[in-house]
């Protein structure tokens, strides 16, 4: 059986205790410190195309009914107000064993397209993709080792048997891995709706990863709108803010309409034609989403995605839109779901330049620490899975798409159990994760296992869990707070509101705090 990913509607935080946080305090650059405990291991939108899909694989869904509703809805399901199924109406009396994936670790444009609508003081309805907002917010997770990957468990006990859990799995430093030359080819949406804020942003962009590069990586820049034409072909790099790299970045201009589907297939064109084996070999597309004119269907235009990606040549998509309530994320989240790159977006240069200027982002975005990650989870009999805020979870491996995990970076797995047998535990049942992955450069498979018991896991809590609570309850309140009455809206967001902030004032988490000015700017657009 295979369960979608789940809303709940309501906030997740406000049953969480503190106890335990001292060994996560922020440290003077702003990480948080390692941990002893959890760290011990050394082995180490709106979307409906696929609503009613059994498989439960499409990351864009927000409109399925099913069970086990997608957790990135709006938080306003249409069945939240009926009485809910009880999760523990069939109780397992064996442990059950399943398998989660995240998106893709460095696809985080959920966060920046919501902090523009609200900015905008536009409403936000579509789905909002809780994953992004845990893949796009710093958790500091200590780092693995070389040739591992770090299995980081938490949870804290709620009420009535629920257990919140975070699993965080992460990546080696990107120190400790060496530095592939790159191929990378901008496909640039040079159409009429580009014009403006759009192309500012784009070329924003272009200069913070012109400044990335280094001697002997490679570009190509295709601008196209009707019809495509190459600005720059297989330019070898001399020096980071190479000039002719820069002069091809002033040149671009829009006008006319959109043929994505050409711009897509002239890219992988020329990204074939620098590819190289020991190359990160990427096609990053520069877009509205606006496809208009020409093949605009978009599982066709994610298909080419899909064959360069057995050729090694991914897809990462740079959003923007002057109008952020109407940007089609649906048709760039498609896109890059096949095409397993990136997928970010971008609301002001001061982001493109956090994104790309930044090394340690810039990398996340580019390079891969780990290919096809897959977690599978063993719980005890008695525990059920009943709300998970990542992209997909089930007990057959094979309906689970493995994702990319980059340096310097974690997946993070947030849900919530129910102990449907309370009286038979007393805290020592064993937990059992394993993650299997395939390393970057040779594709050898390898395994990391971890086993703790709940009280273990809950002696481990720490800032990154209650981080996550906070996170996850902000992108759901942005949704569902439309579903309530109108006289019970403003409350519930203050409510929120007030969750965040106890989680500032306790961890000094600077995020935290830009989520709490956010929801408060939200707040008072709209009531």
């Amino acid at each position: 059986m295979t369960y979608r990913r789940m809303t709940t509607a309501i906030a997740l935080f406000a049953a969480a205790s503190w106890v335990g946080c001292a060994d996560y305090e922020l440290n003077e650059g702003g990480d948080y410190g390692d941990d002893d405990v959890a760290a011990d291991d050394d082995d180490m939108w709106d979307d409906d195309d696929a609503s009613d899909d059994d498989t439960g694989d499409d990351d864009d869904v927000s409109d399925d009914d099913d069970a086990a509703d997608d957790d990135d809805d709006t938080g306003a399901d249409d069945d939240d107000d009926t009485e809910e199924e009880d999760v523990c109406d069939d109780i397992p009396e064996e442990p059950t064993t399943l398998y989660l994936a995240a998106d893709d670790s460095n696809s985080m444009a959920a966060p920046a397209l919501a902090r523009q609508i609200i900015q905008d003081e536009d409403e936000i309805h579509d789905s909002s993709r809780p994953y992004e907002f845990l893949n796009y917010y710093d958790f500091y997770f200590p780092p693995a080792e070389l040739g591992h990957l770090r299995i980081v468990p938490q949870v804290h006990a709620d009420e009535d048997g629920e257990y919140t859990m975070l699993i965080g799995v992460a990546s080696p430093p990107a120190e400790l891995l060496t530095r592939r030359p790159r191929s990378l080819t901008f496909s640039v949406d040079s159409s009429g709706s580009m014009s403006g804020h759009p192309m500012d942003m784009t070329k924003a962009a272009l200069y913070a990863i012109a400044g990335n590069l280094d001697e002997g990586d490679m570009v190509s820049i295709l601008s196209w709108d009707a019809n495509a034409t190459v600005v720059l072909d297989q330019e070898t790099i001399d020096e980071p803010n190479d000039p002719q790299l820069l002069d091809a970045i002033a040149s671009l201009d829009t006008g006319g309409s959109t043929n994505l589907s050409q711009g897509l297939q002239v890219a992988y064109d020329l990204a074939q034609q620098m590819y190289g084996a020991d190359r990160v070999n990427r096609v990053l597309l520069f877009s509205d989403g606006g496809a208009n004119t020409g093949q605009t269907d978009e599982e066709l235009i994610a298909l080419h995605a899909e064959d360069a990606e057995q050729e090694g040549i991914y897809l990462s998509a740079i959003g923007m839109d002057d109008n952020a309530v109407n940007y089609n994320d649906q048709l760039m989240d498609t896109i890059t779901d096949v095409g397993k790159g990136a997928y970010v977006y971008l609301d002001t240069a001061a982001e493109a330049d956090v994104i790309f200027g930044d090394d340690d982002r810039f990398l996340s975005v580019m390079e891969i620490a780990a290919r096809d990650v897959q977690v599978e989870m063993i719980m005890p009999e008695g525990y059920v899975m009943a709300e998970f805020h990542g992209e997909e979870y089930s007990e057959d491996p094979e309906e689970v798409e493995p994702q990319h995990l980059a340096p310097n970076d974690a997946m993070l797995f947030h849900q919530i159990l129910q102990d449907c047998t309370e009286e038979d535990h007393d805290g020592s049942e064993v937990f059992q994760f394993t993650v299997t992955w395939q390393t970057a450069e040779t594709y050898e498979p390898m395994v990391d296992t971890i086993s703790m018991t709940m009280d273990e896991m809950i002696a481990a809590a720490g800032v990154q869990l209650y981080k996550a609570d906070a996170v996850v309850a902000y992108s759901q309140a942005l949704t569902h707070v439309w579903s309530l009455p109108t006289n019970e809206r403003e409350d519930y967001l203050a409510e929120i509101i007030t969750m965040v902030d106890d989680a500032y004032f306790t961890t000094g988490d600077a995020d935290l705090q830009e989520i709490s000015s956010l929801l408060t700017t939200y707040k008072n657009a709209h009531f």
